[in-house]
C-alpha cells in the first residue's frame, strides 16, 4: 500500500523543520504520490532548500465538514528530505513514515 491509498490525492499538512536554529512551521497542501514521495505547496512561500529535512503531520479527513462516527481516520507522520524545489512547491522523499 502507499500513502495515496490512505490519505487520498490531496490533503492538508502541518510541516515542521529547523531553519537557522529555529523551528519553523507551515500549513501546506500535500499531494501524495504512489511512490510515497510528497509534492507540497506552500501558499505563503517557504525557505526550504534541497537536502533540508522536515516532518509532516497528515490526516485523511481534509474536506470532511460533518462528524461521521463511521469514518476511517488515517494519520501519518512523514519524515522526509527535500529532493526538489520549484518556487512555492517542494518534493519530499520519504525517510520514515
Amino acid at each position: 500500500m502507499n500513502l495515496v491509498h490512505y490519505l487520498g490525492k490531496k490533503t492538508l499538512g502541518v510541516l515542521a523543520c529547523y531553519q537557522q536554529g529555529k523551528v519553523v512551521m507551515h500549513i501546506c497542501g500535500v499531494y501524495p504520490r504512489t511512490s510515497n514521495t510528497l509534492r507540497v505547496f506552500f501558499p505563503k512561500g517557504h525557505a526550504l532548500a534541497v537536502g533540508d529535512f522536515s516532518t509532516l503531520h497528515l490526516d485523511n479527513r481534509t474536506g470532511v465538514d460533518q462528524f461521521d462516527a463511521n469514518i476511517s481516520v488515517y494519520r501519518a507522520s512523514y519524515k522526509g528530505r527535500v529532493a526538489e524545489v520549484d518556487e512555492d512547491w517542494v518534493l519530499l522523499e520519504q525517510r520514515e513514515c
